[in-house]
């Protein structure tokens, strides 16, 4: 029978665990956070987080960590692991140091992106730390997952200074250490800059190595375009007859932006998106059924080759319109970065555009001409506006 001090040293340990568990501000175990999103038939939710019954939210500084190739890596060898049991620690030092760390009185966290799960190879019961399952506005190196545990996980916001991130997506060139690869990305490095905390890799925090010199972002960098900002946009008159404007650009070039704004709610032309109305078909019975009652139209399409902008040309051209085209100029990388700034602004509730479907634009694009039948063809620049100085913060943090 054991001693009655060791049964009071129980107790009391219980005690103190339900007391913490008492003042968390969520309870332990699995949570769903987010609006499901049905994928492939089932429903996902953008964020998963495990919340340990002690997991010191008050805790002054904070440890947090990529998983895959950061703290774990797959026992077979292979490059992706082949199922649950299929780990092992990335170093030997590894979980010598988070055991410290916990000893210590510090807080530790697992951030990890795992959109295997909105493709349909990993299910939630597989891999469930706080866990994003697809490409969507929690998705590193959106400041989304790290606002979510600031906010939601914590019992006061943390000290930027009390933080550090690990991870191996650092941007590092091929044999930055004798015969090691290049890194897919710098997802990691650029969440810790987006969020404003110190960067490490797991060589450097676990290992005490001295930081490569040398690493690249590989990805657009908006931070030049500050200087545009106090630039007013340049003017593009409305017609004072009735007209159609076919825009001309590719996935989140800023048409919308530009057709709703300029043309839709300042001038009441009947504004025709395809990605609003669902069908080809829908869109030219709206603009015909439009131009019939004498209202101008701007056709808000990406319009990318002759032949979509024919049936537009040749509608204006029954009705006895003129037709404009205004052709967006935003490069491809500004667009796409735009495209998850866009994500990233509406929580999610406007998708990002994959990545094919830029490469089915630029495959079929052709430069519009008066030659098609355009009574004129505008260029329009990319000119930043936000709705918010949140708005504005974020689009200068990286995106990939």
């Amino acid at each position: 029978m054991p001693p009655r001090s060791s049964k009071r040293s129980a107790a009391q340990a219980a005690a103190a665990q339900a007391d913490v568990e008492k003042k968390s501000k969520i309870a332990a175990g699995w949570q769903d956070v987010g609006e499901a999103v049905v994928y492939k038939g089932k429903a996902l939710a953008p964020l998963l987080v495990y919340h340990t019954p002690n997991c010191r939210e008050d805790a002054k500084k904070i440890y947090a960590f990529d998983m895959d190739w950061t703290v774990l890596k797959p026992k077979s060898g292979r490059k992706f692991p082949t199922g649950a049991t299929d780990w092992e620690f990335i170093l030997p030092e590894v979980p010598k140091k988070l055991k410290q760390l916990h000893t210590d009185g510090h807080r530790i966290v697992l951030f990890t992106n795992q959109g295997g799960m909105e493709k349909g190879n990993t299910t939630p019961l597989e891999i469930k730390t706080k866990i994003t399952t697809g490409n969507n506005h929690f998705r590193k190196p959106s400041v989304f997952l790290w606002r979510h545990f600031a906010e939601q996980c914590c019992a006061a916001p943390p000290s930027p200074e009390q933080c550090v991130f690990v991870g191996d997506a650092a941007g590092r060139a091929k044999n930055w250490r004798a015969g090691a690869p290049k890194d897919f990305n710098a997802s990691d490095r650029m969440f810790a800059e987006n969020i404003g905390i110190p960067f490490q890799t797991p060589e450097e925090f676990f290992l005490g190595q001295a930081p490569v010199s040398s690493f690249d972002y590989g990805a657009f960098d908006p931070k030049p375009l500050r200087a545009q900002l106090a630039a007013p946009p340049p003017t593009i008159d409305p017609s004072k007859t009735q007209e159609m404007i076919v825009m001309v650009g590719c996935p989140a070039s800023g048409k919308s932006t530009l057709s709703k704004h300029k043309f839709e709610k300042e001038h009441g032309y009947t504004r025709i998106n395809r990605d609003e109305m669902g069908t080809a078909s829908k869109c030219s019975k709206a603009a015909a059924a439009a131009l019939a009652a004498g209202q101008s139209v701007v056709i808000d399409n990406t319009n990318g080759s002759p032949a979509a902008r024919s049936e537009w040309i040749k509608l204006a051209q029954k009705h006895k319109v003129p037709c404009r085209c205004i052709l967006m100029e935003t490069p491809r990388d500004l667009a796409e970065h735009m495209n998850l700034f866009r994500q990233n602004t509406t929580q999610g509730r406007q998708r990002r555009v994959p990545a094919v479907g830029y490469n089915v634009f630029f495959k079929n694009y052709q430069e519009p001409t008066s030659a098609e039948g355009f009574a004129s063809v505008l260029t329009y620049p990319f000119v930043p506006q936000f709705a918010s100085d949140e708005e504005r913060d974020m689009f200068f943090h990286w995106t990939c």
